[in-house]
C-alpha cells in the first residue's frame, strides 16, 4: 500500500530560503528604481521651463531688431519689465521666476554684473544672453538665485505647486537653483570645466538643467 502514495499527495510552496532570496532581490531592484524614477521626475518637472526660456529668448531676439538692443531698459531682474517690454505672460509659472543674464552694454538695454553659468568653450558662439529659470518654492515675491542674483515678481503670480524643495533641503532642485537657456546655444556636450556653483554643466539645445539637479 505505501508504494502506491504517489507525489499528488505531497505539499507544494516556497521555502523560507526562498522567500528571503525574493524578498532581498525586490529590495535591491526597489533601491535602483526609486532614485532613477526619482530623477526622472525632476527632468520633467524642470523640462516645464523650457517653453518659457524659449519664448523669452525668441521675444528678446525680436525686441533687439526692433530697438537695436535686447530688452529692457527699465531691468531684466524684474519679471514685470520682461512682461511689458517683452508683451509675455509669466503670472503662471509659479514653480519659477524668470531674469536675462545680459553683460555687454552693446547688446543690451540693462546690463548685469552677474556671470553667465559658465564660459564659452573653444568653438563656441560669443554668448549674448542667458535665460534663467530661478526655481521657486514659496510664495514669496523675491527669490535669490545664483551668484546672489535677486528675481522680483509681481503679487499676481502663481503659487509653486510644491515640488521644488525648500532652500534648506539636501535634495535635487531647491529653490534658488535655476534652468538655463544660452544664446547662442553651445553645441550639446558636456562642458570641460566647473562652472557657477561649482557644477560642470550639460548643454542640450541650448538648455542646461544641471544646476538643479545636483
Amino acid at each position: 500500500m505505501r508504494s502506491t502514495i504517489s507525489s499528488f499527495g505531497r505539499q507544494s510552496g516556497f521555502t523560507l530560503i526562498e522567500l528571503m532570496v525574493v524578498v532581498t532581490t525586490i529590495g535591491i531592484l526597489a533601491a535602483i528604481s526609486v532614485p532613477v524614477y526619482k530623477n526622472y521626475a525632476r527632468q520633467a518637472h524642470l523640462a516645464e521651463a523650457t517653453p518659457y526660456l524659449l519664448d523669452i529668448a525668441s521675444k528678446e531676439r525680436s525686441y533687439k531688431v526692433r530697438n537695436g538692443l535686447y530688452c529692457c531698459s527699465t531691468g531684466n531682474m524684474s519679471e514685470a519689465n520682461l512682461t511689458t517690454g517683452l508683451n509675455i505672460n509669466l503670472n503662471d509659472t509659479g514653480n519659477f521666476c524668470f531674469v536675462v543674464i545680459c553683460r555687454d552694454s552693446t547688446l543690451c538695454a540693462s546690463t548685469t554684473s552677474t556671470n553667465f553659468i559658465s564660459t564659452s568653450q573653444t568653438g563656441d558662439t560669443t554668448t549674448e544672453f542667458e535665460v534663467w529659470a530661478i526655481l521657486r518654492a514659496t510664495s514669496t515675491t523675491t527669490v535669490s538665485g545664483p551668484s546672489s542674483t535677486t528675481c522680483t515678481m509681481p503679487t499676481t503670480k502663481a503659487t509653486p505647486t510644491g515640488w521644488v524643495q525648500a532652500s534648506t533641503s539636501t535634495q535635487p532642485s531647491r529653490e534658488g537653483e535655476v534652468v538655463v537657456y544660452r544664446y547662442p546655444p553651445p553645441a550639446n556636450r558636456r562642458d570641460s570645466a566647473a562652472g557657477t556653483g561649482s557644477v560642470t554643466y550639460t548643454w542640450v539645445d541650448g538648455i542646461s538643467q544641471s544646476y538643479a539637479l545636483q
